[in-house]
């Protein structure tokens, strides 16, 4: 939840105000759907049917868009409103990510890591020996990180990653909820005679680059030598 009026959200997306400028916009919402107290968007003409029936306070529309805005309602009229839309979502996603230092009591953290600026260490993580954490960077709750790995600036570790030792993960990169960094490949050596396999201890390491967002429960398994590398804009 948030609150906007829409004289503010109309410098967000640089654009031109219609009609009731006392609006107060709290969320945003499909054309469909929207209501009192919602922003909106009209891109597509075939979706301009939803328009006359909306309720909704807020509606960006195309700068050369013919209808007015009904009495209780305001238009922003930009040159492109999906874009415009898209920039306010990911102006309102920077405002609640930016991180203030705060480490929850829970979180388990071994002596001499390195913590930098602004960084969040949510309930129940742990973070084990010769770890560095870079600035502005954010560990949600229940999120494990064993020996030696490395994390960059503007980073986010959604809950439940498990992050194997050595591990590299660069600047900008979010991980989602689930995702296990680092984990033994599939190495075993056969016995031709006995038919039995032995374990090759996989002493590699994993390397995420800068920009990269690695999906829920995703699986990146560790080189048996070298790096597995996932290389920057993944």
């Amino acid at each position: 939840m948030f609150s906007l009026s829409i004289e503010q959200i109309a410098k967000i997306v640089n654009g031109q105000i219609e009609g009731n400028k006392d609006i107060v916009i709290k969320r945003l919402q499909r054309i469909e759907d929207a209501g009192e107290g919602d922003l909106t968007f009209l891109a597509r003409m075939e979706y301009e049917k939803y328009l006359s029936q909306s309720n909704a306070s807020g509606i960006i529309v195309p700068m050369n868009y013919k209808n007015s805005p009904k009495a209780n309602q305001a238009f922003i009229r930009c040159e492109k409103p999906y874009e415009a839309f898209v920039s306010l979502i990911m102006h309102l996603e920077n405002i609640r990510n930016t991180p203030k230092s705060f480490i929850h009591p829970t979180a388990v953290i071994a002596e001499g890591v390195n913590i930098g600026e602004n960084v969040q260490i949510g309930a129940y993580c742990v973070v084990a020996e010769g770890c560095s954490i870079g600035n502005n960077t954010v560990l949600m709750p229940n999120v494990v990180i064993y020996e030696n790995v490395s994390i960059g600036n503007n980073t986010i570790i959604n809950s439940g990653v498990v992050c194997y030792q050595d591990v590299q993960i660069g600047n900008n990169c979010i991980i989602h909820s689930g995702a296990i960094i680092g984990a033994d490949g599939f190495g075993f050596l056969e016995n031709k005679e006995t038919g039995e396999f032995t374990k090759i201890p996989q002493i590699g390491n994993v390397v995420i680059q800068d920009n990269v967002e690695i999906g829920a429960n995703t699986t990146i398994d560790r080189a048996l030598l070298g790096s597995t590398i996932i290389e920057k804009g993944v």
